[in-house]
């Protein structure tokens, strides 16, 4: 299975959450070039932007982190990406960790709950 890039996982978050690049970038407090940079992969956003991009798409934090994006990471006062910045949840202060898995929880309830519907709504079909 191939691996998504951040950019793409960023375009896709922003699909699903129906944002366009100037919404978003109202919404984070960034100008909307830098959402632009971020979408085509020539800048990667810090771990203060993915945590709001999450909270903003309502995607768990997860959903942009993993072993191919969790060490290219840039800063975003310089534009260099640091390949020696790995992202764990070490990184986040505890009170924000509770937040981003309240989030996440609730994330993903809404999907069993939506799951469930379309359960019952095939098994009054079937009936």
């Amino acid at each position: 299975m191939k691996k998504e890039t951040l950019e793409k996982k960023i375009r896709i978050a922003m699909l699903d959450a129906g944002l366009n690049q100037k919404k978003l970038a109202e919404i984070l407090g960034v100008k909307p070039p830098q959402i632009s940079q971020w979408v085509k992969g020539e800048r990667n956003p810090s771990i203060t932007s993915l945590k709001k991009l999450a909270v903003a798409t309502k995607k768990p934090l997860g959903f942009f982190l993993d072993e191919s994006v969790a060490n290219i990471v840039g800063d975003n006062n310089s534009g260099k990406v640091h390949q020696q910045n790995h992202i764990n949840m070490s990184d986040i202060k505890k009170d924000e960790k509770i937040l981003i898995l309240e989030k996440e929880n609730a994330y993903l309830k809404g999907k069993i709950e939506v799951l469930e519907k379309i359960g019952r709504n095939i098994k009054n079909k079937k009936e």
